[in-house]
């Protein structure tokens, strides 16, 4: 890179090394109240690598919005990894099986993983908590481990936001003192990079920083520099430190205009006036990762499959939910609800025996930890998504067969002699398992960054999709407009194709009940029945068919009354199947 990138300022830059620069960098946010709030006006400044820069200013000066700024440069060469305010850590997973995980996930080229994180281990001094879930670390614990994901993958500049917040005053000082170690330690020959930002330092503390970077309450750059120089610099121009004050609280209270607004207005001026002489360079950002996607899916597959079976709520009480309304549904209904066919030999007057799942999703894409994951390039979002999809529908495809096979099988529904009818039951019924978790994703993916608005949207989403199943009100009875918006809901087709599975293809022939038929011509006499079917006040036709109806003499065409009240079709199954798939997969492809 170049060797005099800030002109006069001389910042060299040797050919094993780097710099990165910024000038005139502004960021702004529209606002609901004023058009067009500004958070970062026009600064500059630069940070190199063997350094670490500390980026200090008041609340709500622009600091993380400055962080996240820089977090956006991505040069050919150059890796950048950034860690937030919060540890992101999964609390199911040991700190030494996250760091594998991410070493498997950062690293392209083929290189010892074990050794890669034994080393790293070593390096942030966290062998005591190696082998305990991230959930039981203590605080510095947790923000070297944060630290560590990112360094197996050997970053040059590594970005934190607050990281001595929650933190003692001896742990702070001994995390900035292991940032320290980190950008003395070069890797390839190239030293790395540490910027973060700080909140109030002691003066103790102030001094480690190879360089500041102070910021006003109004997002300008009021110094940059080393620390030992600036209480000269402030001297200059008239803000004389007072003795025995911490430097660093006082250029503070000069950027919340506790001293003026003048003096900060000051220091943001000569700051711009000598970004002048930043030179530009040829090196342009490029934005985009390289990733092994097929080794991606296959480590955040296993990764999945080892988080799902230790999470208390995923698995266990979601198995424990569903043997539980097996048994109650088995209860309830009893094991010879599945004998009322609506068949003439055995009539009722309405209703379906339909056993739906609906898996209500709680899986969030925008878990804090994984987002963090994408942003600093351990993997990309279709990698992501494949291996969410194996492991789910893993699960989707087991799960719920501890509700659809006791709730067929101990209802007495009718299958011995055609086990195809449960067959097709269990496949539509997970169909409309995944199907319903695709929704659930879909809703989540697209609110990632408002949870309580994806979950309240979740539940209602629910109510129309049972209202226009058909389910209440048959699809053949609504509204011209309402029938056409039931062709995009999976519980429509998913009802139709295990009410006809069930009820449908001529079941009442095969599902005949051995009972004595009524000798009609043995309590009506013939010449009664002849005058009383050339009554002109009697539906012959009706009449005819009530008979044969409570006769149990139907013949081998005639279907259940559930089949004729939904007009359900033996061909609409198949039609309801495809129809599911074709919905699946129209959900899959929205949450990519």
């Amino acid at each position: 890179m170049s060797n005099n990138i800030y002109g006069k300022n001389g910042i060299n830059v040797s050919d094993q090394s780097f710099a990165v620069v910024w000038k005139d960098l502004s960021y702004r946010v529209k606002h609901r109240i004023i058009k067009e709030k500004t958070i970062i006006d026009g600064i500059s400044g630069y940070f190199r690598s063997g350094q670490i820069t500390a980026i200090l200013g008041p609340s709500g000066c622009g600091k993380s919005s400055l962080l996240n700024c820089l977090a956006g440069i991505k040069k050919k060469g150059l890796k950048i990894s950034v860690i937030g305010q919060e540890d992101r850590l999964d609390p199911r997973l040991t700190v030494r099986e996250a760091l594998n995980y991410a070493s498997r996930l950062k690293n392209l080229e083929n290189i010892d993983h074990k050794h890669n994180v034994e080393i790293t281990i070593k390096r942030l001094d966290i062998e005591s908590c190696a082998d305990v879930r991230a959930k039981r670390c203590s605080g510095g614990q947790r923000k070297r481990v944060s630290i560590a994901l990112e360094l197996v993958s050997r970053p040059n500049i590594l970005i934190l936001d607050e990281p001595t917040s929650g933190l003692d005053t001896a742990t702070t000082w001994q995390l900035i003192n292991t940032l320290l170690d980190l950008t003395q330690q070069s890797q390839k020959g190239m030293p790395m990079s540490v910027v973060a930002t700080i909140h109030q330092p002691s003066g103790k503390l102030f001094n480690l920083f190879h360089s500041v970077y102070i910021m006003s309450y109004d997002g300008q750059c009021i110094y940059q520099g080393t620390p030992q120089s600036m209480v000269n610099f402030m001297a200059q121009y008239g803000m004389k430190c007072p003795k025995f004050h911490n430097p660093s609280d006082y250029i503070l209270e000069v950027a919340s205009k506790e001293h003026g607004v003048g003096k900060a207005l000051l220091l943001a001026s000569i700051m711009k006036i000598e970004a002048l002489d930043l030179l530009p360079h040829k090196y342009k950002v490029i934005p985009r990762f390289k990733y092994n996607t097929s080794s991606d899916i296959w480590t955040l597959t296993q990764r999945s499959f080892v988080l799902s079976y230790r999470d208390l709520w995923l698995l266990p009480m979601r198995t424990a939910a569903h043997i539980v309304i097996a048994v109650m549904m088995v209860t309830f209904w009893g094991s010879e609800s599945g004998h009322l066919s609506g068949c003439a030999d055995n009539f009722v007057a309405e209703g379906t025996d339909f056993v739906k799942t609906f898996e209500d999703v709680s899986v969030r894409l925008q878990e804090n930890f994984s987002c963090i994951e994408y942003r600093n390039g351990w993997y990309s979002i279709y990698s992501f998504y494949m291996a969410k999809v194996i492991v789910d529908t893993f699960w989707q495809l087991t799960i719920p067969l501890i509700i659809i096979i006791p709730s067929f099988v101990y209802t007495g529904q009718y299958y011995e002699t055609e086990r195809w009818r449960l067959y097709y039951f269990i496949g539509i019924c997970l169909l409309l398992a995944l199907s319903s978790t695709s929704m659930g994703l879909i809703v989540s993916a697209y609110l990632m960054d408002y949870p309580s608005v994806a979950s309240f949207i979740g539940i209602i989403m629910a109510f129309p999709l049972v209202l226009f199943s058909g389910f209440m009100i048959p699809v053949k009875d609504m509204g011209n407009g309402f029938r056409h918006l039931t062709y995009g809901n999976f519980m429509r087709f998913a009802l139709e194709g295990n009410a006809i599975a069930i009820y449908g293809f001529n079941r009442c022939a095969g599902d005949r009940h051995n009972r004595t038929a009524i000798d009609w011509s043995a309590l009506i006499p013939a010449d009664r029945m002849t005058a009383i079917l050339a009554s002109d006040h009697i539906n012959a036709d009706a009449l005819m068919n009530t008979m044969s109806l409570f006769s149990g003499q139907v013949s081998d065409e005639a279907q259940s009354v559930i089949m004729t009240k939904m007009d359900y079709h033996d061909n609409d199954m198949y039609r309801a199947i495809v129809m599911l798939v074709v919905i699946l997969i129209v959900y899959k492809v929205g949450t990519k």
